[in-house]
């Protein structure tokens, strides 16, 4: 898959001022957005995923058009068919690991049943050994238990691309390299492509077929 990116958005007024101006072209299927606090790696992510709309570029991902300024041209994110994981996981507190993990398929905003029984989610338990905790909450887990609920969560909607907002900051150093592996492996199974963000370099090593290091907002010499 091909990622085609402008991407120039300001935000801020005055002498406050933060401009993100991106560019990006590549066919690798593992992408690592890079760089210190602040610049502006989260920023990047969310416009590709449609949180956020630039003022000027484009956005072309897979031979299709998802956002360009000069043909009024904007994909909602819903539209997109991405998979975005925020860096906190977002797992829905009252909802078990079942429910959460059902929930990536529903079609409206209602809860999934505790009693459900369903084949793809029953799957994706198997597949990130979650089977036991199934009928846990989000505060009994532990932060790799989080984050195998929420890629379960995001997969099991078979989307065409993994969006990851820092997927390891909040796990310890051990942790970290195992989910890294399993994470590795994931995705050559699925051959899905994956853009992931991080300020460490064990994460560009290990996924950085591409690497989009960014300073002050911007990752070209203006």
């Amino acid at each position: 898959m091909e990622f085609d990116l402008h991407l120039h958005k300001t935000l801020g007024n005055g002498n406050k001022q933060f401009v993100l101006d991106v560019r990006l072209q590549t066919q690798a299927q593992r992408i690592v957005i890079f760089g210190e606090s602040g610049s502006g790696k989260s920023l990047s992510l969310q416009a590709i995923a449609g949180l956020i709309k630039p003022d000027h570029g484009h956005i072309r991902i897979g031979g299709r058009t998802l956002f360009d300024s000069t043909q009024a041209c904007f994909v909602k994110p819903q539209e997109r068919g991405f998979a975005y994981v925020a860096q906190d996981y977002a797992l829905f507190p009252h909802l078990n690991v079942q429910q959460n993990i059902a929930f990536g398929l529903n079609k409206s905003w209602r809860n999934p049943s505790k009693e459900m029984q369903n084949d793809e989610v029953e799957q994706w338990l198997q597949r990130f050994a979650l089977t036991d905790l199934a009928q846990q909450y989000p505060h009994q887990l532990s932060g790799g238990q989080k984050q195998r609920t929420a890629l379960a969560r995001a997969l099991i909607t078979q989307p065409k691309a993994l969006l990851l907002d820092e997927p390891f900051a909040a796990l310890d150093t051990g942790l970290k390299h195992r989910m890294r592996e399993e994470l590795a492996q994931l995705q050559s199974a699925l051959a899905i492509p994956l853009v992931l963000i991080s300020h460490d370099e064990q994460d560009v090593k290990q996924f950085g077929d591409t690497v989009l290091h960014l300073h002050q907002g911007s990752n070209h010499t203006p």
